[in-house]
């Protein structure tokens, strides 16, 4: 759960490298998904909630040596 709503953090070694966020829309009945990275290669991700409230994801960007901190916010 990512901002109150089902999420998947998918990303992309080769190709576009991207990164993108998967949601269920319950009131549309249908998924979204959001570009947040590309050109990055992320691998695995995980998600935890700030003690202020935050959504963050840490990825590690496998194909350009990076460990990224994205926010989440609405």
């Amino acid at each position: 759960m990512i901002l109150g709503k089902p999420t998947w953090i998918v990303g992309w070694r080769k190709g576009t490298k991207c990164s993108i966020a998967i949601t269920w829309n319950a009131e549309a009945g249908d998924y979204r998904a959001e570009t947040f990275d590309s050109n990055t290669g992320m691998a695995n991700a995980m998600h935890f909630v700030r003690s202020d409230g935050k959504e963050i994801v840490v990825g590690t960007n496998r194909e350009i040596d990076e460990v990224a901190y994205y926010e989440f916010e609405e």
